[in-house]
């Protein structure tokens, strides 16, 4: 709870006159990412000047002060000690997947290989409210495209959301599986975020764009 206030308290000391924030809870998400993705290549976290320039001074000190506590509980966690032993793992993980007439142009936030061979996504989520629902066909498309990457039955790529407010991990797999992303409805939860004004992170990560020009055969390709 003190943290949730604490986040809602950097959010809201940069409120401007039409009520909209100039440091958003998107902004927070990107910031832990950073610290995140910084802490498993062993360097130091740097965030952008545009995160920073609306917070006062000891905002920012806080916000630096969040985004690290944040990071230790996670590596300290028995995910974030499975990640860091991994013998592989890559942060950041761009693709973009062909469905239908469409190209979907993502970022997993964090994909390891465990001593047996299987591939992991995790997903960190800033989330105030846990609902798990949410990213099912998300994380559906990020099964997808790691399998095809990899030459791998979907059945070998496990999804999970990691909730850094909690701690709390979530295995969404067998969900993901049931998701059929050619049919309407699916790909319409695929295409459109969630609210993202105080419950969630940032968007879904997901940029759809129609791909008319697109060679039948071309399944999958780094961005």
């Amino acid at each position: 709870a003190k943290t949730c206030s604490e986040i809602a308290q950097l959010v809201e000391s940069t409120l401007k006159a039409d009520g909209i924030p100039a440091f958003t809870y998107a902004d927070f998400g990107t910031c832990v990412h950073h610290y995140l993705e910084a802490a498993l290549h062993n360097r130091e976290p740097i965030l952008a000047t545009k995160y920073l320039q609306h917070l006062s001074q000891s905002n920012q000190k806080k916000l630096h002060q969040l985004c690290h506590t944040m990071t230790q509980q996670f590596l300290a966690s028995p995910t974030g000690q499975v990640v860091q032993e991994a013998p592989w793992k890559k942060m950041e993980f761009p693709f973009k997947l062909k469905l239908g007439k469409y190209i979907i142009n993502g970022s997993v936030d964090l994909i390891y290989k465990d001593s047996q061979g299987r591939y992991h996504i995790v997903d960190y989520k800033t989330d105030q409210e846990e609902h798990p629902e949410h990213y099912y066909p998300q994380q559906a498309a990020y099964k997808k495209a790691v399998a095809t990457i990899f030459n791998l039955p979907e059945e070998q790529v496990n999804c999970s959301l990691y909730y850094l407010r909690t701690g709390h991990l979530v295995d969404i797999s067998q969900e993901c599986s049931l998701v059929n992303l050619e049919e309407p409805f699916d790909f319409a939860n695929l295409v459109f975020d969630v609210d993202t004004t105080h419950a969630c992170d940032t968007a879904l990560q997901l940029e759809v764009v129609e791909a008319v020009a697109l060679d039948e055969d071309q399944q999958i390709r780094f961005c």
